[in-house]
């Protein structure tokens, strides 16, 4: 009896776990409205960055504010992140900032797998890898790019 009891409850246990998704679809599509919204938000903030920017006399703040805009523009507008990485290279390179050029050496490199330059990209890392006196939070954003897969899964580069 107890077999019989047991194998009617697993019979219809998948009836119970029917997912609606009928109300995930009215959430998606409502925030898929408001996108307009969220997009002028995401410039407003980046524009007053850029504001900030135009008064900052120190090369450091500089580099924090690139970094910034870099980061900020990775996740949907890849030419303008790419540019303020550039920036980034440039300015970290005049004034001597070995950090910071290899913080946006990973940062290009991040962009890059991105678009799928893989090569380009496995030839920039080869030249930044870390060393034992790097901060922590470099050596981790250098493995983190290094390979971006969930664990168990081979690295891209």
């Amino acid at each position: 009896m107890r077999h019989f009891i047991t194998i009617v409850l697993l019979i219809l246990l998948p009836l119970c776990a029917k997912a609606d998704n009928s109300q995930l679809y009215k959430q998606l599509d409502a925030a898929l409205e408001k996108r307009a919204h969220y997009v002028e938000v995401k410039e407003k903030s980046l524009n007053d960055i850029k504001q900030g920017a135009k008064y900052v006399t120190s090369n450091e703040d500089k580099l924090k504010l690139y970094e910034q805009l870099a980061n900020g523009y990775k996740a949907y507008e890849y030419d303008s992140a790419m540019t303020y990485v550039k920036k980034g290279l440039v300015l970290a390179q005049k004034s001597n900032n070995i950090l910071y050029h290899k913080r946006f050496q990973l940062s290009q490199t991040s962009l890059l797998i991105t678009r799928g330059f893989y090569a380009e990209a496995k030839n920039i890392m080869q030249k930044i890898e870390p060393k034992e006196e790097d901060p922590l939070d470099y050596q981790f954003q250098y493995y983190y790019t290094s390979n971006p897969q969930p664990i168990g899964f081979s690295g891209i580069l």
